[in-house]
C-alpha cells in the first residue's frame, strides 16, 4: 500500500466519523426546529441521507479490509467544530432561535461538502473509482441541503425577526 493510499483511507475513515458525528448533530439540531415544520422536514430527510452516507462509507472501509472504529483525532477534531458551531449546546440559544441553528447547519453542511470533494479527488488520485462514485452521491445530498437553508433562510430569519418584534410589543405592552 503506498503513502497515498493509506493517507486515502485515513481520510475515509475520517469521513465516516464526521458522519457518525453529522447524526448527532442533525438530531440536536431537529428537535431544536419543534414549530418549524419545513426546516424540521429536511432536517428529517436529511438525517436518513447522511445514515446512508455512513453505511456507505462503513461499506467501502470494509471492502477495503479497513478497521471502521472511529479515530479519536477525527472524533476530537469534529467535536470541536461542532462546540463552535452548535446551537442550544447548553440548552439555550444565542437569541437567533431558528436562525442560529440554519447558520450552524449551513456551515456544518459546507464543511462536508470540502470534505467530500477532496475524498473525490483523493480517491481518483488513488484509483478508487467506486469510493468517488459514492462520494460524488454524498455531495450531492450534502449541496441539496445547504442549497435548501440558503433558499430559506432570509424567508426563517424574516419570520424570525417579525416573531421577535410581536413578542417584544407585547412584553412592553404587558408592563
Amino acid at each position: 500500500m503506498t503513502a497515498n493510499q493509506k493517507l486515502f483511507l485515513t481520510w475515509l475513515r475520517d469521513a465516516h466519523a464526521m458522519e457518525e458525528k453529522s447524526l448527532v448533530f442533525l438530531k440536536h439540531c431537529e428537535s431544536l426546529c419543534k414549530g418549524h415544520a419545513s426546516f424540521q422536514e429536511a432536517i428529517s430527510s436529511h438525517i436518513a441521507e447522511t445514515e446512508f452516507q455512513k453505511s456507505s462509507l462503513h461499506n467501502c472501509l470494509v471492502n477495503k479490509g479497513e478497521n471502521v472504529s472511529v479515530t479519536k483525532d477525527m472524533t476530537t477534531k469534529t467535536l470541536a467544530h461542532l462546540e463552535n458551531i452548535t446551537p442550544g449546546a447548553n440548552g439555550t440559544l444565542s437569541g437567533g432561535g431558528i436562525v442560529d441553528i440554519a447558520i450552524s447547519l449551513s456551515t456544518f453542511e459546507h464543511m462536508e461538502i470540502a470534505t467530500y470533494r477532496a475524498l473525490i479527488a483523493a480517491a481518483r488520485e488513488t484509483g478508487e473509482l467506486e469510493i468517488a462514485k459514492a462520494c460524488e452521491q454524498a455531495i450531492e445530498q450534502e449541496k441539496a441541503m445547504a442549497s435548501w437553508i440558503d433558499d430559506h433562510i432570509a424567508e426563517m430569519t424574516a419570520h424570525f425577526m417579525q416573531t421577535n418584534r410581536r413578542q417584544h410589543n407585547k412584553a412592553w405592552n404587558d408592563q
